[in-house]
């Protein structure tokens, strides 16, 4: 900050502890001047020992995962709920991305396929606070969708008010329909106290390595349907 290095930036990317520490530092200091940003891991969006000063004008795309351990004993519909509802109501400009199979460090062939669309997203997004890139949303769901990712999509498209939900999976993109788990996850988030902060413990991280190594040894880098053969 001291050196400027913030304003002169685009945008940025921060996952694990970069979300969960150093993005609300910045969007406590630099409020609606912050850059648009990538939240890998949603560590913005989870219990923390202090609160977070969301600004109502920040740009921000979060991408979790339904293996992550950050997601802790939540269900799925758990885990969105609580992720959705820590976006202030005064936003208008957030989009989160569950994908199922995504562990807490997420394979190259995953990123590869969405980050650099997220990017452009936010970008666009940041330039038109009023008009949701949906396009840009489109085709990473198309990408999701090729590769064999599973989870669900969601973005903002005024002050708090929420598009409708999209799940996605190997051989179908459809509008999300609303189940009684949904609606016993968002009665669960509002009777909830502050949960506890998840960390990571050095034998949990290198457990975390172990399996992204692995995983990326895989063919396709541990996409679903790595092959083309394998979409028929």
């Amino acid at each position: 900050l001291r050196h400027g290095w913030a304003e002169k930036s685009d945008c940025f990317v921060f996952g694990s502890r970069g979300g969960q520490v150093v993005l609300p530092f910045l969007w406590e200091r630099m409020k609606d001047r912050m850059p648009p940003v990538v939240c890998i891991n949603g560590g913005c969006a989870m219990g923390l020992p202090r609160p977070i000063h969301w600004p109502d004008a920040a740009v921000s795309f979060l991408l979790i995962g339904g293996e992550d351990y950050f997601r802790g004993h939540a269900t799925a519909e758990q885990y969105i709920a609580d992720t959705k509802a820590c976006v202030p109501e005064g936003n208008s400009t957030t989009a989160i991305l569950f994908v199922n199979e995504m562990e807490h460090m997420p394979p190259a062939s995953l990123l590869g396929a969405v980050l650099p669309m997220m990017l452009k997203a936010i970008l666009r997004w940041k330039r038109h606070m009023s008009s949701p890139p949906r396009e840009h949303f489109r085709k990473i769901l198309e990408k999701l969708n090729t590769a064999g990712w599973s989870g669900r999509f969601l973005f903002t498209c005024g002050p708090g008010e929420w598009a409708p939900e999209v799940d996605f999976g190997p051989f179908t993109v459809h509008r999300h329909v609303a189940t009684e788990m949904d609606i016993e996850a968002s009665q669960a988030h509002e009777h909830q106290g502050d949960s506890s902060p998840i960390q990571m413990t050095r034998k949990a991280e290198l457990k975390q390595l172990l399996r992204a190594a692995v995983r990326a040894a895989r063919p396709g880098g541990g996409a679903p349907l790595a092959s083309p053969a394998d979409r028929f």
